[in-house]
């Protein structure tokens, strides 16, 4: 009984944050760049692309070359393209490693939600500290923080409603062991994000 209690808890979340994530992509759409549109299709091949892949380093560090090409999709598409196309990645994700179709829906839904939080903040600090030299890599940091923590916050919601501990509990223990790979990963996406500003199209080539 208790099981299934959880189980409907569990489903009921998903469909929740499912739902907000469509209420805060109408909320808050900003269109698409005619302009780059060669880029922002090209990165979002090759986000649903490295979604599949998974690098080791050593033992004990793993991490989703996909996580690295999320910023320069955020940064680089706007806030619109990025919640599509990292929803899109969340699809394909699943569908791939043939995953449980809750699991996926709840990857297209949070990394949707997380894009939005990272470019509303990269946007934030733009707007205020400016969009060039320190001002712009100030903000990159910002929104790559934000998108981080936004991710791991969601994930570790879901894995206490399913294990049946506490979120704190779950939240310090998921974000022990992943923020090294994640700010790893958000640092190689800024170097990519500046590559494909400096070169387009080819940068993401």
């Amino acid at each position: 009984m208790q099981r299934r209690r959880s189980e409907s808890v569990f489903n009921g979340i998903i469909y929740l944050i499912t739902v907000l994530s469509v209420f805060l992509g109408v909320v808050f759409y900003s269109g698409f760049a005619v302009e780059i549109w060669p880029i922002s299709v090209a990165l979002a091949i090759l986000l649903v692309y490295l979604q599949t892949v998974v690098v080791r380093i050593g033992e004990r560090i793993a991490y989703s070359l996909a996580t690295a090409s999320v910023f320069p999709v955020i940064y680089l598409c706007g806030t619109t393209p990025a919640m599509l196309i990292n929803a899109l990645a969340g699809l394909a994700d699943g569908l791939y490693h043939k995953k449980e179709w809750r699991r996926t829906l709840f990857n297209m839904a949070q990394l949707a939600i997380s894009s939005l939080v990272g470019s509303l903040v990269h946007g934030f600090f733009n707007a205020r500290i400016g969009e060039s030299g320190v001002g712009m890599v100030v903000a990159m940091l910002a929104g790559t923080v934000a998108y981080i923590c936004t991710n791991i916050l969601f994930v570790s919601l879901m894995v206490a409603i399913w294990r049946g501990v506490s979120w704190w509990s779950q939240l310090i223990l998921l974000g022990g062991r992943s923020l090294y790979n994640s700010f790893s990963s958000g640092f190689v996406g800024l170097i990519f994000t500046f590559f494909v500003m400096s070169y387009g199209l080819w940068g993401v080539v």
